[in-house]
């Protein structure tokens, strides 16, 4: 398991899933969960975001692009962003699904089925 702020891809959790996959010698099953009021929903607000921005050193834009507002919306960006970084190989990526953990209910529904990267 990767945690990180948002539960995001970015470049860190790409070379993560690389790392790990080359380490274990297998493809890595990918999933990705984000849940329901998550509290970098906050990173939506421009004020906010500029405050954090100050203190952090964190650039306006990535901080913008980590808001989770809609998490099938998010998970659904996040599923494509890794089966289109050229380190998800077919030797590194066997497949990358995406969840949503609604939390009023508790249930988690799919927001992308199972999908192995394009054989490169």
């Amino acid at each position: 398991m990767l945690r990180n702020t948002g539960g995001r891809v970015d470049g860190r959790v790409i070379e993560d899933i690389a790392y790990l996959a080359v380490r274990l010698g297998v493809g890595m099953e990918v999933a990705i969960v984000h849940h329901t009021q998550c509290g970098t929903g906050l990173l939506a607000d421009a004020a906010f975001r500029r405050s954090f921005a100050d203190r952090t050193g964190g650039g306006d834009a990535v901080l913008a692009e980590r808001a989770v507002t809609d998490p099938v919306a998010t998970v659904r960006r996040d599923v494509g962003k890794l089966l289109a970084d050229p380190l998800m190989t077919s030797e590194v990526l066997a497949s990358v699904s995406g969840y949503v953990l609604r939390l009023e209910t508790g249930l988690v529904e799919t927001a992308a089925e199972p999908v192995a990267p394009a054989g490169r």
